[in-house]
């Protein structure tokens, strides 16, 4: 797969264009052509994924003893309960259901996974769980098991420590739960006399977060992942990324609708598939980043023009909905960013970037995503806090010299935005200063100390410092880590010219 994508991915190459009136486009380029690949397709019937976050990060930027998956130890399995591999290769447990369904009303055990981990102190052990036909109840016990403030939803039900799905669904559920106390069992119960029978239920994975019993010094420092581009089929296996960035169209990526585009810029979603199966192999949580716009939907009308186009208002429903669509079919995908730096939302005519434009189109995609998908987490905002060569639109802010533009166009999307579970950000100033935007941003009206997404990060000491600095990006993401709370994110972008040596990526 590798060197099909290396062979057949084309990019253009515009280079990372900055300007006094407050434009950026980090790792600029797209794709010119790409050729289709021919992967199987094939969704599961029914499947209950755990797809959990919340893994220590700091100096060594990730951490043992929180994720489980098919072969791990410390997982034991009941006897109806086997391990499998999908038709994209990825291994998971496979519950057996079976067909024969008839009888009265009464679940029945489709199997277990006990978790054995002996480590002491209350965690949370977050779920997402995909249900498609059928209904079917989890139950969580031992370890002192309860739910983590769920209530009873649409769709679903909450009753002491049992949860019943009786449609369709996708929602995060979340239980506290201390394994120092005993072992944590997951099972999974069918309806026996279910109208459309369920013929498996599937997890991928399960993970936990770390809880504020434990010692403050252990405290979760967010997560660090990087962003996919044009070339990073190249990110090792073993990288100690826990996030992966994937744009919906540009840095690597075809627009996912092949009837919304032409052939040049779309395919049905082959690519950005091979991305999703391939982070969620290496056990990496999964980020959709909603930006750029093809030919049919930019306001320019022009081909992988990444860095000066936007969504033409009359498509951005089109376009929210499309996202919303994309989203849903992966279960995998745990986040959703909304654009990319403002790109194609300066406003010539007032030297200052539109953000009540953005903030429109932001509200539509969010809207769209979350009518899908409730529990994925959504943030916007992305704007890029830099020093401009104009000196009048400098300001201090927390002792960093930025654009106040930029931090104009951030407070207009904080008051207008409908919704927001994350603060997206990008800065063009040196790593020391990063801590002190997020003390800034962080305190800023309606920002509600939300999370912060670091949506880009680059190996370069200094602010002053070339793209091309040679380094290892860890050497700059150690200045930003201690200042990261448990939901931050911090993304390198991971462009193979600013890499000097690929085995240190992460590292």
């Amino acid at each position: 797969m590798r060197a099909k994508l290396i062979n057949f991915i084309k990019r253009k190459k515009t280079g990372v264009n900055r300007d006094i009136n407050g434009r950026f486009a980090y790792g600029s380029g797209g794709l010119a052509n790409l050729k289709k690949f021919n992967y199987q397709r094939a969704v599961p019937l029914a499947s209950v994924i755990l797809l959990v976050g919340g893994l220590s990060v700091y100096v060594s930027l990730a951490s043992d003893g929180n994720l489980w998956t098919p072969g791990s130890s410390g997982v034991r399995l009941s006897s109806r309960v086997r391990t499998a591999k999908d038709n994209n290769n990825i291994e998971y447990w496979k519950f057996e259901i079976p067909t024969d369904q008839g009888g009265r009303s009464k679940y029945k055990r489709a199997g277990s996974l006990t978790l054995t981990n002996k480590a002491k102190g209350t965690n949370e052990y977050c779920t997402t769980i995909q249900n498609y036909l059928g209904s079917i109840r989890v139950r969580w016990s031992g370890a002192d098991a309860s739910y983590s403030g769920q209530k009873s939803g649409s769709g679903f039900k909450i009753s002491g420590k049992s949860l019943y799905i009786n449609q369709p669904l996708n929602q995060d559920f979340c239980v506290t739960a201390d394994t120092g106390k005993g072992n944590l069992t997951i099972s999974i119960d069918y309806l026996s006399n279910a109208s459309t029978p369920i013929t498996q239920v599937a997890v991928y994975k399960i993970t936990k977060n770390n809880n504020g019993d434990q010692d403050k010094s252990e405290e979760p420092k967010g997560k660090v992942g990087f962003t996919w581009t044009q070339d990073n089929i190249m990110i090792p296996s073993k990288s100690k990324s826990e996030v992966a960035n994937i744009h919906m169209y540009g840095w690597g990526s075809l627009w996912p609708f092949i009837d919304d585009a032409p052939r040049s810029e779309a395919d049905s979603g082959e690519i950005l598939k091979s991305r999703i199966e391939k982070a969620s192999k290496d056990g990496q949580e999964v980020m959709i980043t909603a930006c750029c716009a093809p030919s049919t939907f930019s306001t320019t009308g022009k081909a992988w023009d990444l860095d000066s186009s936007r969504v033409r208002d009359d498509k951005e429903r089109l376009y929210a909905n499309r996202v919303a669509e994309f989203v849903s079919k992966y279960p995998q995908v745990k986040y959703v960013q909304v654009w990319n730096e403002l790109k194609g939302y300066w406003d010539t005519e007032h030297n200052t970037w539109d953000a009540e434009s953005y903030t429109r189109f932001y509200n539509k995609v969010y809207k769209a995503v979350k009518a899908r998908r409730p529990n994925v987490k959504v943030s916007g905002g992305y704007v890029v806090f830099s020093a401009n060569s104009s000196s009048s639109n400098n300001a201090l802010y927390n002792g960093v010299n930025i654009d106040k533009r930029s931090v104009e166009a951030l407070q207009y999307w904080l008051d207008h935005a409908h919704g927001f579970d994350a603060i997206s950000l990008d800065a063009f100033v040196a790593p020391k200063d990063f801590p002190k935007i997020m003390e800034y941003v962080r305190k800023m009206q309606r920002a509600k100390d939300k999370p912060i997404w670091w949506a880009e990060f680059y190996n370069r000491p200094s602010a002053a410092s070339p793209f091309t600095s040679a380094g290892n990006p860890y050497g700059v993401a150690k200045e930003i880590i201690p200042s990261m709370k448990k939901d931050d994110i911090l993304l390198y972008w991971a462009e193979r010219k600013f890499i000097t040596d690929i085995n240190k990526l992460l590292r």
